[in-house]
Protein backbone atom coordinates (compact mmCIF):
# COMPACT_ATOMS: atom_id res chain seq x y z
CA UNK A 1 0.00 0.00 0.00
CA UNK A 2 2.60 2.45 0.88
CA UNK A 3 4.45 1.86 -2.74
CA UNK A 4 1.43 2.62 -4.56
CA UNK A 5 0.65 5.99 -2.25
CA UNK A 6 4.59 7.12 -3.36
CA UNK A 7 3.73 6.31 -6.92
CA UNK A 8 0.62 8.04 -7.25
CA UNK A 9 1.76 11.09 -5.22
CA UNK A 10 5.61 11.41 -6.40
CA UNK A 11 5.31 14.54 -8.61
CA UNK A 12 3.41 16.13 -5.88
CA UNK A 13 5.02 19.84 -4.85
CA UNK A 14 5.49 20.88 -1.00
CA UNK A 15 3.13 23.37 -1.72
CA UNK A 16 0.26 21.24 -2.54
CA UNK A 17 0.81 18.87 -0.06
CA UNK A 18 -1.25 21.42 2.25
CA UNK A 19 -3.89 20.40 0.11
CA UNK A 20 -4.17 16.44 0.51
CA UNK A 21 -4.73 13.96 2.64
CA UNK A 22 -1.96 12.40 4.55
CA UNK A 23 -2.13 9.15 2.63
CA UNK A 24 -2.12 10.94 -1.16
CA UNK A 25 1.18 12.56 -0.35
CA UNK A 26 4.57 10.64 -0.72
CA UNK A 27 6.70 9.16 2.21
CA UNK A 28 8.59 10.22 4.13
CA UNK A 29 6.48 13.75 4.59
CA UNK A 30 6.36 16.55 7.40
CA UNK A 31 3.90 17.16 9.24
CA UNK A 32 4.50 19.38 11.80
CA UNK A 33 7.03 18.34 14.38
CA UNK A 34 7.11 14.74 13.10
CA UNK A 35 8.04 13.41 10.29
CA UNK A 36 5.74 10.92 8.86
CA UNK A 37 7.56 7.60 7.84
CA UNK A 38 5.17 5.08 6.31
CA UNK A 39 1.21 4.36 6.11
CA UNK A 40 -0.47 1.99 9.09
CA UNK A 41 -4.29 2.09 8.23
CA UNK A 42 -6.19 4.05 6.18
CA UNK A 43 -9.53 4.17 6.95
CA UNK A 44 -12.95 6.01 5.75
CA UNK A 45 -12.45 9.21 8.22
CA UNK A 46 -8.89 8.82 9.38
CA UNK A 47 -5.56 7.83 8.47
CA UNK A 48 -2.87 6.22 11.33
CA UNK A 49 0.58 6.71 10.16
CA UNK A 50 4.68 5.57 11.99
CA UNK A 51 5.87 8.76 12.49
CA UNK A 52 9.47 9.73 13.93
CA UNK A 53 9.43 12.77 16.99
CA UNK A 54 11.72 15.25 15.45
CA UNK A 55 12.56 17.08 19.28
CA UNK A 56 13.73 20.54 18.97
CA UNK A 57 14.92 21.14 15.39
CA UNK A 58 15.79 24.28 15.41
CA UNK A 59 18.29 24.30 18.28
CA UNK A 60 20.14 27.40 20.06
CA UNK A 61 21.17 29.20 16.53
CA UNK A 62 23.71 31.45 18.62
CA UNK A 63 25.85 28.64 19.66
CA UNK A 64 24.98 26.40 16.84
CA UNK A 65 23.58 23.69 18.98
CA UNK A 66 21.09 20.72 17.67
CA UNK A 67 18.59 19.95 19.66
CA UNK A 68 17.49 16.47 18.36
CA UNK A 69 18.98 14.62 21.07
CA UNK A 70 16.91 11.33 20.57
CA UNK A 71 14.12 9.60 18.51
CA UNK A 72 11.13 8.05 19.42
CA UNK A 73 8.61 6.71 17.12
CA UNK A 74 5.01 7.38 17.46
CA UNK A 75 1.65 6.86 15.91
CA UNK A 76 -0.13 9.97 13.80
CA UNK A 77 -3.70 9.90 13.42
CA UNK A 78 -4.71 12.35 11.13
CA UNK A 79 -8.52 13.66 10.46
CA UNK A 80 -9.16 13.69 6.57
CA UNK A 81 -9.30 17.11 5.34
CA UNK A 82 -13.51 17.05 4.32
CA UNK A 83 -14.09 15.72 8.22
CA UNK A 84 -11.34 18.58 9.41
CA UNK A 85 -13.40 20.99 8.33
CA UNK A 86 -17.03 19.73 9.46
CA UNK A 87 -17.56 21.53 12.48
CA UNK A 88 -19.66 18.44 13.87
CA UNK A 89 -16.70 16.34 13.38
CA UNK A 90 -14.35 19.15 14.63
CA UNK A 91 -16.47 19.12 17.89
CA UNK A 92 -16.80 14.96 17.95
CA UNK A 93 -12.75 15.35 17.93
CA UNK A 94 -12.55 17.42 20.80
CA UNK A 95 -14.39 15.63 22.81
CA UNK A 96 -12.58 12.42 22.07
CA UNK A 97 -9.04 14.53 23.36
CA UNK A 98 -11.06 15.77 26.38
CA UNK A 99 -11.95 12.22 27.05
CA UNK A 100 -9.00 10.26 26.61
CA UNK A 101 -5.57 12.98 26.54
CA UNK A 102 -5.21 12.30 30.67
CA UNK A 103 -5.70 8.49 30.76
CA UNK A 104 -2.06 7.06 32.08
CA UNK A 105 -2.63 3.28 32.45
CA UNK A 106 0.14 0.70 31.05
CA UNK A 107 -2.89 -1.43 29.49
CA UNK A 108 -4.08 2.07 27.62
CA UNK A 109 -2.51 3.57 24.16
CA UNK A 110 -1.01 6.27 25.52
CA UNK A 111 -1.81 9.87 24.01
CA UNK A 112 0.95 12.51 23.72
CA UNK A 113 0.48 15.36 21.56
CA UNK A 114 -3.00 16.91 19.02
CA UNK A 115 -3.73 19.83 17.17
CA UNK A 116 -4.48 21.18 13.49
CA UNK A 117 -2.02 20.59 11.09
CA UNK A 118 -1.84 21.15 7.05
CA UNK A 119 -5.41 22.07 7.59
CA UNK A 120 -5.94 18.52 9.06
CA UNK A 121 -6.88 17.52 12.84
CA UNK A 122 -4.22 15.22 14.44
CA UNK A 123 -3.60 13.10 17.55
CA UNK A 124 -0.40 11.60 18.60
CA UNK A 125 0.02 8.39 19.99
CA UNK A 126 2.23 5.69 21.64
CA UNK A 127 3.19 3.34 18.92
CA UNK A 128 2.47 0.09 20.09
CA UNK A 129 4.49 -3.01 17.76
CA UNK A 130 2.31 -5.70 18.48
CA UNK A 131 -0.61 -7.28 17.09
CA UNK A 132 -4.58 -7.45 18.33
CA UNK A 133 -6.14 -10.26 19.80
CA UNK A 134 -8.18 -10.79 16.77
CA UNK A 135 -5.01 -11.76 15.15
CA UNK A 136 -3.89 -13.88 17.21
CA UNK A 137 -7.18 -15.98 17.27
CA UNK A 138 -6.49 -16.54 13.41
CA UNK A 139 -2.64 -17.54 14.15
CA UNK A 140 -3.67 -19.99 16.55
CA UNK A 141 -6.46 -21.23 14.33
CA UNK A 142 -4.41 -21.86 11.44
CA UNK A 143 -2.18 -24.05 13.37
CA UNK A 144 -4.90 -25.94 15.27
CA UNK A 145 -4.01 -24.51 18.82
CA UNK A 146 -4.80 -22.11 21.07
CA UNK A 147 -4.30 -19.51 23.99
CA UNK A 148 -3.43 -21.78 27.54
CA UNK A 149 -6.35 -21.05 30.14
CA UNK A 150 -4.04 -19.44 32.51
CA UNK A 151 -3.29 -17.06 29.49
CA UNK A 152 -6.83 -16.09 29.19
CA UNK A 153 -7.09 -14.91 32.19
CA UNK A 154 -4.48 -13.21 32.63
CA UNK A 155 -4.98 -10.69 28.92
CA UNK A 156 -8.57 -10.56 30.42
CA UNK A 157 -7.39 -9.37 34.17
CA UNK A 158 -5.21 -6.46 32.06
CA UNK A 159 -8.34 -5.88 29.97
CA UNK A 160 -10.15 -5.34 33.58
CA UNK A 161 -7.56 -3.10 34.89
CA UNK A 162 -7.15 -0.94 31.75
CA UNK A 163 -10.96 -0.40 32.13
CA UNK A 164 -10.52 0.35 35.49
CA UNK A 165 -8.55 2.96 34.95
CA UNK A 166 -10.51 4.42 32.29
CA UNK A 167 -13.99 4.00 34.58
CA UNK A 168 -12.58 6.09 37.66
CA UNK A 169 -10.37 8.81 35.67
CA UNK A 170 -10.85 12.11 37.16
CA UNK A 171 -9.35 15.40 35.82
CA UNK A 172 -6.47 15.69 38.82
CA UNK A 173 -6.74 19.70 37.89
CA UNK A 174 -10.14 20.26 38.36
CA UNK A 175 -11.56 17.01 40.25
CA UNK A 176 -13.80 16.07 37.71
CA UNK A 177 -15.03 12.72 37.11
CA UNK A 178 -15.29 11.94 33.77
CA UNK A 179 -16.90 8.02 34.37
CA UNK A 180 -15.20 6.86 30.35
CA UNK A 181 -17.25 4.03 28.88
CA UNK A 182 -15.01 3.06 25.60
CA UNK A 183 -18.34 1.39 23.94
CA UNK A 184 -16.52 -0.38 21.55
CA UNK A 185 -14.31 -3.59 23.62
CA UNK A 186 -13.63 -6.03 21.23
CA UNK A 187 -10.70 -8.52 20.24
CA UNK A 188 -9.70 -5.85 17.22
CA UNK A 189 -8.85 -3.15 20.36
CA UNK A 190 -6.97 -5.41 22.65
CA UNK A 191 -3.53 -5.29 21.26
CA UNK A 192 -0.90 -7.78 22.57
CA UNK A 193 2.55 -5.65 22.25
CA UNK A 194 5.70 -7.79 21.22
CA UNK A 195 7.08 -7.21 24.56
CA UNK A 196 3.62 -9.18 25.87
CA UNK A 197 2.04 -6.44 27.15
CA UNK A 198 -2.09 -5.76 27.05
CA UNK A 199 -2.94 -2.54 25.54
CA UNK A 200 -6.87 -1.29 24.71
CA UNK A 201 -6.60 0.88 21.64
CA UNK A 202 -9.06 3.30 20.01
CA UNK A 203 -11.09 5.08 22.21
CA UNK A 204 -12.44 7.25 19.45
CA UNK A 205 -15.74 6.08 20.45
CA UNK A 206 -15.49 6.76 24.17
CA UNK A 207 -18.08 8.71 26.14
CA UNK A 208 -17.76 10.50 29.06
CA UNK A 209 -21.45 10.03 31.02
CA UNK A 210 -21.17 13.22 32.85
CA UNK A 211 -19.44 15.78 30.92
CA UNK A 212 -20.32 14.63 27.12
CA UNK A 213 -23.89 13.62 26.13
CA UNK A 214 -24.02 14.80 22.69
CA UNK A 215 -24.92 10.98 20.58
CA UNK A 216 -27.92 11.02 18.67
CA UNK A 217 -30.52 9.25 19.78
CA UNK A 218 -30.67 6.16 18.29
CA UNK A 219 -26.99 6.13 17.20
CA UNK A 220 -25.72 2.77 18.23
CA UNK A 221 -21.74 3.14 18.66
CA UNK A 222 -19.33 -0.22 18.52
CA UNK A 223 -20.07 -3.46 17.15
CA UNK A 224 -22.97 -5.23 17.47
CA UNK A 225 -21.52 -8.82 18.41
CA UNK A 226 -20.01 -7.12 21.74
CA UNK A 227 -22.86 -4.82 22.78
CA UNK A 228 -24.40 -4.88 26.04
CA UNK A 229 -28.46 -5.54 26.32
CA UNK A 230 -28.83 -2.60 28.27
CA UNK A 231 -26.88 -0.63 25.64
CA UNK A 232 -29.87 -1.21 22.82
CA UNK A 233 -32.63 -0.94 25.46
CA UNK A 234 -31.58 2.77 26.52
CA UNK A 235 -28.44 4.38 25.39
CA UNK A 236 -28.81 6.85 28.38
CA UNK A 237 -28.68 3.69 30.66
CA UNK A 238 -24.49 3.20 29.27
CA UNK A 239 -22.69 2.92 32.32
CA UNK A 240 -19.23 1.06 32.85
CA UNK A 241 -21.28 -2.39 33.06
CA UNK A 242 -21.71 -2.01 29.60
CA UNK A 243 -17.94 -2.19 28.51
CA UNK A 244 -17.81 -5.15 31.57
CA UNK A 245 -20.16 -7.07 29.61
CA UNK A 246 -18.56 -6.91 26.17
CA UNK A 247 -14.87 -7.90 28.60
CA UNK A 248 -17.07 -10.81 29.80
CA UNK A 249 -17.80 -11.88 25.89
CA UNK A 250 -14.17 -11.67 24.92
CA UNK A 251 -12.79 -14.06 27.83
CA UNK A 252 -16.10 -16.51 26.98
CA UNK A 253 -14.90 -16.22 23.47
CA UNK A 254 -11.19 -16.99 24.91
CA UNK A 255 -12.52 -20.03 26.67
CA UNK A 256 -14.70 -21.53 23.73
CA UNK A 257 -12.84 -20.28 20.65
CA UNK A 258 -15.72 -19.23 19.10
CA UNK A 259 -17.54 -15.77 18.64
CA UNK A 260 -20.66 -16.10 21.65
CA UNK A 261 -22.63 -13.96 19.32
CA UNK A 262 -21.75 -14.95 15.79
CA UNK A 263 -24.66 -13.74 12.97
CA UNK A 264 -23.50 -12.69 9.28
CA UNK A 265 -26.66 -10.55 9.66
CA UNK A 266 -26.14 -7.61 12.94
CA UNK A 267 -30.03 -7.60 13.36
CA UNK A 268 -29.79 -11.84 14.73
CA UNK A 269 -27.29 -10.74 16.38
CA UNK A 270 -28.81 -7.85 18.98
CA UNK A 271 -31.53 -9.58 19.16
CA UNK A 272 -29.60 -12.63 20.53
CA UNK A 273 -27.91 -10.29 23.01
CA UNK A 274 -31.34 -8.86 24.22
CA UNK A 275 -32.30 -12.24 24.96
CA UNK A 276 -29.08 -12.74 26.64
CA UNK A 277 -28.96 -16.58 26.54
CA UNK A 278 -25.66 -17.13 27.60
CA UNK A 279 -24.02 -21.07 27.78
CA UNK A 280 -21.81 -22.14 30.00
CA UNK A 281 -18.37 -22.13 28.64
CA UNK A 282 -17.61 -24.99 30.03
CA UNK A 283 -20.43 -26.86 28.12
CA UNK A 284 -18.41 -26.46 25.22
CA UNK A 285 -15.05 -26.56 25.97
CA UNK A 286 -14.81 -28.83 29.19
CA UNK A 287 -10.92 -27.70 30.46
CA UNK A 288 -12.42 -24.99 31.24
CA UNK A 289 -12.20 -24.54 35.27
CA UNK A 290 -15.74 -24.16 37.15
CA UNK A 291 -14.44 -20.44 39.06
CA UNK A 292 -13.39 -18.85 35.39
CA UNK A 293 -16.51 -19.68 33.99
CA UNK A 294 -18.47 -18.00 36.51
CA UNK A 295 -16.45 -15.20 36.44
CA UNK A 296 -17.44 -14.89 32.78
CA UNK A 297 -21.02 -15.58 33.29
CA UNK A 298 -21.10 -13.42 36.33
CA UNK A 299 -19.90 -10.60 33.60
CA UNK A 300 -22.33 -11.28 31.27
CA UNK A 301 -25.34 -11.58 33.29
CA UNK A 302 -28.35 -9.98 31.56
CA UNK A 303 -29.39 -7.56 34.43
CA UNK A 304 -26.65 -5.25 35.21
CA UNK A 305 -26.96 -5.19 38.80
CA UNK A 306 -25.80 -8.72 38.94
CA UNK A 307 -22.85 -8.32 37.22
CA UNK A 308 -19.31 -7.55 39.43
CA UNK A 309 -19.43 -3.88 41.25
CA UNK A 310 -16.69 -2.61 39.07
CA UNK A 311 -13.93 -4.04 36.65
CA UNK A 312 -11.85 -3.79 39.31
CA UNK A 313 -13.55 -6.89 41.43
CA UNK A 314 -13.30 -8.79 38.28
CA UNK A 315 -9.90 -8.19 37.43
CA UNK A 316 -9.14 -9.19 41.77
CA UNK A 317 -11.69 -12.43 41.21
CA UNK A 318 -9.43 -13.14 37.68
CA UNK A 319 -5.71 -12.52 40.41
CA UNK A 320 -7.12 -15.13 42.46
CA UNK A 321 -8.05 -17.46 40.21
CA UNK A 322 -4.38 -17.11 38.87
CA UNK A 323 -2.81 -17.48 42.31
CA UNK A 324 -4.60 -20.20 43.01
CA UNK A 325 -4.68 -22.62 40.09
CA UNK A 326 -1.20 -21.20 38.75
CA UNK A 327 1.13 -19.60 40.97
CA UNK A 328 3.78 -20.06 38.69
CA UNK A 329 2.85 -18.46 35.95
CA UNK A 330 5.12 -15.24 34.80
CA UNK A 331 4.22 -12.59 31.77
CA UNK A 332 6.93 -13.18 29.92
CA UNK A 333 4.66 -16.36 28.63
CA UNK A 334 2.71 -13.36 26.67
CA UNK A 335 5.79 -12.97 24.60
CA UNK A 336 6.67 -16.47 23.91
CA UNK A 337 3.22 -16.31 21.95
CA UNK A 338 4.52 -13.44 20.46
CA UNK A 339 7.52 -14.49 19.55
CA UNK A 340 6.38 -17.75 17.94
CA UNK A 341 3.28 -16.72 16.01
CA UNK A 342 4.35 -13.81 14.66
CA UNK A 343 8.31 -14.34 14.56
CA UNK A 344 8.53 -13.58 10.49
CA UNK A 345 6.89 -10.71 10.73
CA UNK A 346 8.66 -9.51 13.76
CA UNK A 347 11.82 -9.60 11.82
CA UNK A 348 10.96 -8.10 8.84
CA UNK A 349 9.47 -4.95 11.38
CA UNK A 350 12.46 -4.74 13.62
CA UNK A 351 14.45 -5.02 9.37
CA UNK A 352 12.22 -1.60 7.92
CA UNK A 353 12.76 0.45 11.30
CA UNK A 354 16.32 0.33 10.66
CA UNK A 355 15.87 1.38 6.77
CA UNK A 356 13.67 4.25 8.15
CA UNK A 357 16.63 4.93 10.75
CA UNK A 358 18.86 5.63 7.80
CA UNK A 359 16.89 8.13 6.67
CA UNK A 360 18.64 11.59 6.45
CA UNK A 361 16.55 14.10 8.44
CA UNK A 362 18.76 17.49 7.85
CA UNK A 363 16.95 17.68 4.75
CA UNK A 364 13.85 17.59 6.01
CA UNK A 365 14.46 20.19 8.87
CA UNK A 366 16.04 22.35 5.88
CA UNK A 367 12.37 22.33 4.61
CA UNK A 368 10.77 22.56 7.98
CA UNK A 369 12.53 26.33 8.27
CA UNK A 370 11.92 27.20 5.11
CA UNK A 371 8.26 26.35 5.36
CA UNK A 372 8.47 28.22 9.01
CA UNK A 373 10.25 31.32 7.17
CA UNK A 374 7.15 31.42 4.18
CA UNK A 375 4.63 31.42 6.44
CA UNK A 376 5.86 33.84 8.78
CA UNK A 377 6.40 36.20 5.61
CA UNK A 378 2.62 35.81 4.35
CA UNK A 379 0.87 35.87 7.72
CA UNK A 380 2.98 38.40 9.50
CA UNK A 381 2.12 36.72 12.59
CA UNK A 382 -0.07 33.28 13.19
CA UNK A 383 -2.58 32.24 11.77
CA UNK A 384 -4.05 30.56 15.21
CA UNK A 385 -5.20 34.42 16.27
CA UNK A 386 -8.76 35.24 15.26
CA UNK A 387 -9.19 38.27 13.37
CA UNK A 388 -10.55 40.27 16.32
CA UNK A 389 -7.36 39.12 17.82
CA UNK A 390 -5.26 39.98 14.33
CA UNK A 391 -6.66 43.70 14.48
CA UNK A 392 -5.61 43.93 18.21
CA UNK A 393 -2.23 42.90 17.71
CA UNK A 394 -1.98 44.95 14.73
CA UNK A 395 -3.33 47.94 16.81
CA UNK A 396 -1.02 47.26 19.76
CA UNK A 397 1.74 47.51 17.95
CA UNK A 398 2.49 51.61 19.11
CA UNK A 399 2.20 50.35 22.70
CA UNK A 400 5.80 50.13 24.91
CA UNK A 401 5.15 46.75 25.91
CA UNK A 402 3.37 44.38 23.15
CA UNK A 403 2.29 40.68 23.72
CA UNK A 404 2.93 38.76 20.96
CA UNK A 405 1.88 35.39 19.92
CA UNK A 406 4.09 33.25 17.95
CA UNK A 407 3.04 30.18 16.22
CA UNK A 408 6.21 27.89 15.43
CA UNK A 409 6.69 25.24 13.30
CA UNK A 410 5.80 22.15 15.90
CA UNK A 411 1.82 23.81 16.19
CA UNK A 412 2.96 24.95 19.75
CA UNK A 413 1.86 28.51 20.89
CA UNK A 414 4.17 30.76 22.92
CA UNK A 415 3.73 34.00 24.09
CA UNK A 416 6.69 36.57 24.04
CA UNK A 417 6.39 39.76 25.66
CA UNK A 418 8.21 42.55 23.54
CA UNK A 419 9.34 45.88 25.31
CA UNK A 420 11.17 48.12 22.96
CA UNK A 421 13.16 51.60 23.82
CA UNK A 422 10.99 53.96 25.10
CA UNK A 423 9.86 56.80 22.92
CA UNK A 424 9.92 60.10 25.40
CA UNK A 425 6.87 61.50 23.39
CA UNK A 426 4.95 57.87 24.45
CA UNK A 427 1.94 57.89 26.97
CA UNK A 428 2.02 55.69 29.55
CA UNK A 429 2.18 52.20 28.66
CA UNK A 430 -0.19 49.61 28.48
CA UNK A 431 0.52 46.96 31.64
CA UNK A 432 1.73 44.08 29.84
CA UNK A 433 0.16 41.41 32.39
CA UNK A 434 -3.46 42.67 31.54
CA UNK A 435 -2.03 42.57 27.76
CA UNK A 436 -1.28 39.10 27.89
CA UNK A 437 -4.62 38.01 30.15
CA UNK A 438 -6.61 39.52 27.23
CA UNK A 439 -5.03 37.89 24.42
CA UNK A 440 -4.52 34.99 25.89
CA UNK A 441 -7.52 34.22 26.93
CA UNK A 442 -9.08 34.57 24.37
CA UNK A 443 -6.84 32.22 22.55
CA UNK A 444 -7.13 29.49 24.81
CA UNK A 445 -10.93 29.67 25.05
CA UNK A 446 -11.09 28.59 21.22
CA UNK A 447 -8.22 26.19 21.35
CA UNK A 448 -9.05 22.56 21.11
Amino acid sequence: MGNAHKKESKNISWDEQDQTNVMQRPYPQIFGRYLLLKPITDGGMASISLARHLGGLEGDKTSGHDLHLADKLMAIKTIKLDWSRDESFQQMFKDEIRIIFGLNHPNIVQSYDYGFQQEQLYLAMEYIEGYNLREYQVKLKKIKKWFSIDTIAYITKNICQGLNHAHKYKNRLTGENFEIVHRDISPDNIMITNDGMIKIIDFGVAKAINNLNRTNTGMVKGKSSYMAPEYLLDQKGLTHLSDQFATGLILWELLTGRKCFNHHEDMKNLTDIMECKIPNPKDINPKVPDELAQIALKSLSKDPSNRFEDMQEMADELSIFLSKHYPDFKESKIKKYAQHLFSDEINEHTNSLVELGRINISVFKQKMQENKEVHTRKTGVTSFLEEEDQDAYEHDLTNEHIIKARHDTEENYHFKVFVPEKDDDEKTPVNPAEKFKKIAGRIVKNAP
